[in-house]
């Protein structure tokens, strides 16, 4: 019998992020520019688009890669506080529609949601039914906080949705080895994924040349850098600055993000930039710290370590599991023991006493290999494609 090469098409995908919220932005720029470049080299493979629903801002449109625009689709949507209201009922009905016609149109074979999508939990119950369907889950528990009981309310409606959607996806990937491990054990009949955390660093970041105006003539600060929530342990580092002299007489500490502390700064000897910091202001402001910490008192994925490696800069984190997956492969950060002061506080003194080249050269090695460009679009089609 004749045997005949029968071409199969390619798996078809769409790329679907809801929200650019904080660090979410670089992370979903960073996955979709990759493998949307990657998918038009290699149609026979993988075809990919995206459908993105961008704030007042236009943070996706504006960092998309040229090249990539035709293959996405882009969906404004104020983030004012009438939206957040309507989306904790149902998610609104032009992304919906406009992810139905791409669909259609594009005969998509597999669905995935990048940005936690804990919002549009019925949508992704529709996609279930009807394509194959991943979810990446970014925080398997909740996460510490302390807001006004609106905001914590609106919080926990997310969060019970998101953990619907999780119980929903039938396949689940997720940027931890903890979390891996985790999922199996909870859900041992579901497909569970692991992909690396893509770097942070986009073009804009990379090419910034601004500094942030708040940080004028300053120079060798004790940097902390990210929206502020209570998870992330900023009233420690607050605590081991402040109570000892030789940090606040020879540093300022420098705050650099949106969100509220449960302290008063001195403005002596703290800097609060209590706002989104642009990309374009990333750059100057890593070069010009003396080191940078993250004090968190739980993590279960975080992009931050991409951005210490990428600009070497002397790092002090938490021992909390996340950030020990990767300090445990390589020496790019000091560590304390989470929420230990007096521990954060004698970590800090060291690491701005003392010369640490080793740890810049396993910074830069470390970024060239577990953030390599490629690698995430290659472990993601080898996803999609797994029969």
């Amino acid at each position: 019998m004749k045997s005949e090469n029968v071409k199969t098409r390619p798996v078809r995908v769409l790329l679907v992020a809801t929200s650019s919220y904080a660090g979410m932005g670089p992370y979903v720029i960073k996955i979709v520019n990759e493998l949307l470049s990657v998918s038009r080299l290699s149609k026979d493979l993988v075809q990919a688009y995206a459908l993105m629903v961008d704030d007042t801002n236009s943070y996706f449109r504006r960092n998309v890669d040229e090249e990539n625009l035709k293959h996405c689709t882009f969906i404004p949507y104020a983030n004012n506080k009438l939206h957040k209201l309507r989306l904790l009922i149902s998610p609104p009905s032009c992304v919906v529609k406009a992810l139905h016609k791409i669909c259609e149109e594009k005969c998509i074979d597999v669905v995935h949601f990048l940005s936690g999508d804990a919002l549009y939990v019925s949508l992704i119950e529709e996609c279930v039914n009807k394509y194959k369907t991943f979810l990446t889950v970014h925080d398997t528990s909740a996460h510490d906080a302390q807001k006004s009981w609106y905001k914590m309310f609106r919080m926990k409606v997310i969060y019970d949705k998101y953990f619907k959607a999780i119980n929903i996806a039938p396949n689940l990937i997720t940027n931890s080895y903890n979390q891996v491990n985790y999922l199996t054990r909870q859900y041992p009949h579901k497909s569970i994924y692991y992909v690396p955390f893509p770097s942070l660093v986009t073009n804009r970041i990379s090419d910034g040349k601004l500094l942030p105006k708040e940080l004028k003539g300053e120079h060798n600060y004790i940097l902390f850098f990210g929206r502020i929530e209570k998870y992330k342990g900023v009233d420690l580092l607050y605590e081991a600055f402040s109570t000892n002299a030789s940090l606040y007489q020879n540093y300022h500490l420098v705050i650099a993000g949106a969100g509220s502390l449960s302290f008063e700064p001195d403005p002596n000897h703290t800097i609060f930039i209590n706002r989104y910091i642009a990309d374009e202001e990333v750059a100057e402001m890593f070069r010009h710290a003396a080191c940078v910490v993250f004090p968190y008192i739980s993590a279960t994925q975080s992009g931050v370590l991409s951005l210490a490696c990428y600009f070497r800069k002397p790092t002090l984190v938490s021992d909390v599991p996340f950030f020990m997956e990767h300090v445990s492969r390589s020496p790019i950060a000091h560590t304390f023991r989470n929420g230990s002061v007096p521990d954060l506080q004698q970590s800090l003194i060291q690491i701005l006493h003392s010369s640490d080249v080793r740890m810049a050269e396993a910074q830069e090695d470390y970024y060239n290999k577990e953030y390599r460009l490629g690698q995430i679009s290659n472990r993601l089609m080898d996803i999609y494609t797994a029969k």
